[in-house]
């Protein structure tokens, strides 16, 4: 498992392990300024059409919290990142809510999950590709029943049910975090070799 999961491994020396960490704490900084941003969205340009504008503040609201929580007191771990991973598709069920599940929607799915690459860890892809099938199973099924979230009916897909729609929907995610989970890992893979080679350098460069 440490092929995958470079982050915790064991083979790895405490000033890669250091480096890697604050590689970590800078992507969990960026998340958080994003995840603002995402809020002030779902409260007002993707709640126009359908004048869900307090749902987008109250639903975007929670996620925020959620994710500074992380950041104030889990910066740098894999809990924070795994609640970034989950809140990007969060945001992504909010918007999707908010246009009655207008099929363009869901292409924040497929562009915020592209944004965990800067994570060099496969854990919050895998987290994320989780909570939109969970998600999107779900739903299928409130819309199905037609529960309603206040004066909204559930929605996920605008033109029609079943676990067909759900199926073709879930194939193509998960293909994609599939090919972002092997990026990631090459990359986290370079990153460790690379600044493992510049510690052995810089130790060398003491010892002259």
């Amino acid at each position: 498992m440490r092929i995958f999961f470079h982050a915790f491994s064991p083979h790895i020396s405490e000033a890669v392990k250091q480096a890697l960490q604050e590689d970590f704490i800078k992507a969990d900084r960026l998340f958080l300024i994003l995840t603002v941003v995402q809020w002030l969205l779902v409260s007002t340009a993707t709640a126009l059409p359908t004048g869900t504008y307090l749902f987008g503040f109250i639903a975007g609201g929670i996620v925020t919290l959620l994710v500074g929580l992380a950041y104030l007191f889990f910066k740098g771990t894999v809990v924070c990142r795994m609640v970034v991973g989950a809140s990007l598709m969060l945001f992504s069920a909010i918007m999707i809510q908010q246009s009655l599940g207008r099929i363009e929607m869901h292409f924040h799915v497929f562009v915020s999950m592209s944004f965990l690459a800067r994570y060099r860890d496969p854990i919050p892809v895998l987290t994320a590709a989780t909570v939109i099938a969970l998600h999107h199973l779900i739903g299928n099924y409130c819309q199905q029943a037609g529960l309603m979230i206040g004066s909204m009916p559930v929605s996920v897909f605008d033109y029609g049910t079943g676990f067909d729609i759900f199926l073709l929907h879930a194939v193509f995610f998960e293909v994609q975090a599939g090919v972002f989970t092997s990026i990631i890992v090459d990359n986290a893979k370079n990153f460790c070799e690379s600044n493992a080679i510049v510690q052995s350098m810089l130790q060398v460069s003491q010892t002259h």
